[in-house]
């Protein structure tokens, strides 16, 4: 009894982690919120750990280190990510934010183009994801950051997020 007990235990336990695992980039986009950029990394270096290929926490963990202006330590966390990973829109978007923070705007602006390419302008995450990036940047487009909002939008009218941007 005390054996089958014990495996309850382990079995539940189990899938209390595994949940927390899957709310943590939220938890991670609330800490960032909230300048807590250290809690943010550690969370998000533990997904990653569990699913290197968590595409949305690599993205998280380069805002989390551009918030701080540590260019070098998304550059050393990025070659970390899988190759295939790198071809992501996301991705490319947080490399063109990158490259934008060092004023390299030709690439970033290649980089946004192919990551909106890739969704065909149709995703809000990275309409907002290229958007922020113009935001962020002082000698930026910033007519280019309201078009690109305004069609994130469209698509995700619920948003508050896309209404603080703008």
């Amino acid at each position: 009894m005390k054996r089958t007990s014990g495996v309850i235990v382990i079995f539940i336990f189990a899938v209390i982690s595994l949940t927390a695992v899957a709310q943590n980039t939220d938890q991670a986009k609330h800490m960032i919120y909230h300048e807590k950029y250290n809690s943010a990394e550690i969370a998000l270096h533990a997904i990653l750990q569990n699913d290197v290929n968590n595409e949305e926490a690599w993205y998280l963990l380069t805002q989390s280190y551009l918030e701080q202006h540590n260019v070098k330590a998304i550059k050393d966390s990025l070659m970390k990510a899988p190759q295939g990973l790198l071809d992501k829109p996301l991705l490319h978007a947080a490399l063109g934010q990158i490259l934008i923070q060092e004023n390299n705007i030709a690439d970033a602006k290649q980089n946004f183009d192919l990551a909106l390419k890739q969704t065909k302008e149709k995703d809000p995450a990275i309409l907002t994801a290229v958007a922020k990036a113009y935001i962020d940047t002082k000698d930026a487009d910033a007519g280019y950051a309201i078009e690109l909002l305004e069609k994130a939008i469209k698509r995700d009218k619920k948003n508050p997020e896309l209404y603080v941007l703008l």
